[in-house]
């Protein structure tokens, strides 16, 4: 089975404003006016083992530039996210290697609890996902890639902490999507890997329907703002996080990405 990405993307969405309007109707009618869109820019580490090349791990330090949106529409908060990182690899022996890794996430969360110092979303959540891989002394002719796009629940977790401070954690996962991975055979040449539309194409290519059983991905966020709490309040200011993220595939091979950024935002806010 297989699909193009943007049309993917755009019936699941549709899907999701219209299962959630019939859920949640008016849930938030006063504050729907309120918004938020930062950046924020972190320090990261990566952890990659692609068993098409060889199955040993490769880990380092890398950075993370992230823009950001949050705000009311219709009857739930919609969080909107889009990053680019980059990271040098090594492994146990001091073989080099980098990764190149960026994407987008857009989560529509409903308040489904909460009380006068804390509350809980959920909802569904849509992410597309794109990691190159070149470990340089293993193979110097190829690269190695995950692309998907998928979709699956989210999570929103906010308390108050002091006055002007508060606690904000997100989760997400992947039930179902499309994924993209190089073939078995090698035949993707360095020579291609020079040129900058590579990274943005070749990972897509050749998308393979697939679900929970084929493609594993999860996100979480935990961050501190300096905001007062508002169970309507989007937030803003400035804030500082973790974000952790893990994907495995065993398509055509395991193939394991995970990392771990800490940073810091700055968000502004509107009615």
């Amino acid at each position: 089975m297989r699909k193009s990405s943007g049309t993917f993307a755009a019936y699941l969405l549709g899907a999701a404003f219209l299962v959630g309007s019939m859920l949640w109707p008016g849930s938030a009618q006063a504050q729907a006016n309120h918004q938020t869109a930062g950046v924020s820019l972190g320090l990261r580490g990566d952890v990659v083992r692609e068993d098409l090349l060889v199955p040993l791990a490769f880990a380092g330090p890398g950075l993370q530039l992230q823009g950001f949106y949050r705000g009311w529409v219709g009857p739930g908060v919609m969080s909107a996210r889009a990053d680019i990182a980059l990271a040098f690899l090594f492994s146990r022996f001091g073989h080099p290697g980098a990764t190149l890794d960026y994407g987008a996430d857009l989560a529509w969360t409903f308040n489904v609890l909460y009380a006068d110092a804390w509350h809980l979303e959920v909802g569904p959540a849509l992410a597309f996902d794109s990691r190159t891989n070149l470990i340089f002394s293993w193979d110097d002719a190829h690269a190695y890639w995950l692309g998907s796009q998928w979709l699956g629940p989210g999570a929103r977790y906010l308390r108050r902490l002091t006055d002007t401070w508060r606690l904000e954690a997100s989760a997400a996962m992947g039930l179902l999507g499309f994924e993209g991975r190089p073939p078995s055979y090698r035949y993707k040449k360095q020579e291609t890997s020079f040129h900058v539309d590579y990274y943005f194409t070749v990972p897509e290519q050749s998308e393979k329907f697939v679900m929970l059983n084929d493609l594993q991905v999860f996100r979480f966020d935990l961050a501190v703002r300096r905001a007062g709490y508002h169970r309507f309040d989007v937030g803003r200011g400035w804030s500082f996080g973790l974000d952790f993220r893990l994907a495995r595939t065993g398509i055509p091979d395991t193939n394991i990405n995970m990392s771990l950024c800490a940073y810091a935002s700055r968000a502004w806010g509107w009615r």
